[in-house]
């Protein structure tokens, strides 16, 4: 066997050999000694055989809660590169870590799209910490098990506004048809940063019965929110809204001129011809680039 497939048969190895340039500055107490001819890693004075992987793997769960951001980052690139044989190690430390633990590795679970994950990650969402909480919501999300809607929809009711938010951009990721009486009650938050997502999530999931509420909301004075909720009318081509969204291209923020035009395009009212004419000269590049591509779906070219 050559010396490559050694490496590459052994996960350990394989994965200390693949990043070790760019990542022993991070892993800082790791003193990683490879015995290729063995197929051992030394590590903290502790010799791992290659059928311990785990051990490594767990050195770099531990250090996600590390106080050194550059081995936490680390840490969780390392995991990252390990991929799937990290998964069942992750969810213990969901199950039984401190709260930053959870957090990290809800995160990271959600970033493998660990479907086993989905249990623990739905327990996560009773936890007192609301990081937590928000993390499992967004790892469910990122995940996409449509089991779990319903304890998501729970979650928009969340006393905290960070888990509230999240809930709504997971159930928008998701396309969630199932949650649109909670998402239209979630466009009455009093929250603006849960206004905002659960109008980008009716948006991504075209519930057109948010149509009014939508309507009342370009006249927000939060540009988040007056942004999706632009976003939002086009995607559900509210005919209605083109008199407002007309009027959001002359809007201070440039966020909500680009959503404007774009929402415009996706209507295709002839009467947005003009005004979008005149957004092709906006100052912002984007407001022209939306504007000029509205113009050619409105045209038919």
């Amino acid at each position: 066997m050559s010396l490559k497939e050694k490496i590459e048969n052994n996960i350990a190895v394989f994965f200390l050999g693949t990043i070790i340039t760019g990542f022993l500055a991070g892993i800082g107490t790791y003193e990683a000694i490879l015995e290729i001819a063995e197929l051992e890693v030394v590590h903290e004075n502790s010799v791992i055989k290659k059928d311990d992987s785990s051990i490594i793997i767990n050195r770099f769960i531990e250090d996600l809660t590390n106080d050194d951001y550059k081995v936490k980052d680390d840490a969780k690139y390392a995991i990252s590169k390990i991929g799937e044989p990290a998964i069942p190690l992750l969810i213990k430390a969901l199950e039984e870590g401190n709260s930053e633990l959870k957090k990290e590795a809800a995160l990271l679970l959600g970033e493998f799209k660990a479907k086993s994950a989905s249990k623990s990650l739905s327990n996560a969402l009773d936890d007192n910490d609301q990081y937590v909480r928000g993390a499992a919501v967004t790892a469910l999300g990122d995940i996409g098990d449509r089991n779990y809607i319903r304890q998501l929809c729970t979650a928009l009711k969340d006393k905290e506004p960070l888990v509230r938010k999240r809930a709504a951009m997971a159930l928008g990721k998701m396309k969630a048809k199932e949650a649109k009486d909670e998402l239209l009650i979630a466009l009455n938050d009093k929250d603006t940063d849960v206004i905002s997502s659960a109008a980008r999530a009716v948006g991504e999931i075209r519930i057109s019965e948010a149509e009014e509420k939508l309507l009342d909301l370009m006249d927000h004075p939060n540009s988040s929110i007056k942004e999706n909720s632009a976003y939002a009318l086009g995607m559900i081509k509210a005919v209605s809204s083109v008199d407002k969204l007309i009027r959001a291209l002359d809007d201070k923020d440039n966020r909500v001129r680009a959503e404007a035009a774009d929402a415009l395009g996706e209507i295709g009212d002839i009467d947005a011809i003009e005004p979008l004419e005149k957004a092709t000269t906006d100052s912002d590049y984007w407001v022209r680039s939306k504007a000029k591509w509205s113009l050619r779906k409105i045209k038919g070219r």
